[in-house]
């Protein structure tokens, strides 16, 4: 086995494990919340993505890596689905706190560009 491809099957599989994981924890902190709820099925998604990924590089013919290359795309799509699903449901604190974080990026980006600048002219 190839050293490349050694690595995107760990890397594959880790990634599916942590993120399935990552949103497992989040909807058992509050298994009630819409938004932990709609998470998880973000996460889990991400994590099939990730499964089928591993199990197409893996195939050992044409015409399985082929349904398996078919469901990891199904997986991508319902990536993108969930979590437009997520943010349709995002609250209004949800959002300021969201866009806050937005402005304060941007303002430490201007910050860094202007101090920059400065240092280009001199």
């Amino acid at each position: 086995m190839s050293l490349s491809l050694l690595y995107f099957n760990i890397v594959s599989v880790l990634s599916s494990v942590a993120v399935f994981i990552i949103g497992a924890v989040v909807y058992w902190n509050d298994r009630k919340s819409k938004i932990c709820r709609y998470w998880f099925l973000s996460c889990l998604t991400a994590s099939l993505w990730s499964l089928f990924f591993f199990l197409v590089i893996n195939a050992t013919t044409k015409e399985l890596s082929f349904v398996l290359r078919v469901l990891m795309d199904t997986a991508a799509i319902l990536i993108a689905v969930s979590y437009t699903h997520l943010r349709a449901h995002e609250t209004v604190l949800d959002l300021v706190c969201r866009l806050l974080l937005e402005k304060k990026k941007t303002t430490i980006q201007s910050q860094t560009y202007r101090n920059l600048s400065t240092y280009i002219i001199y």
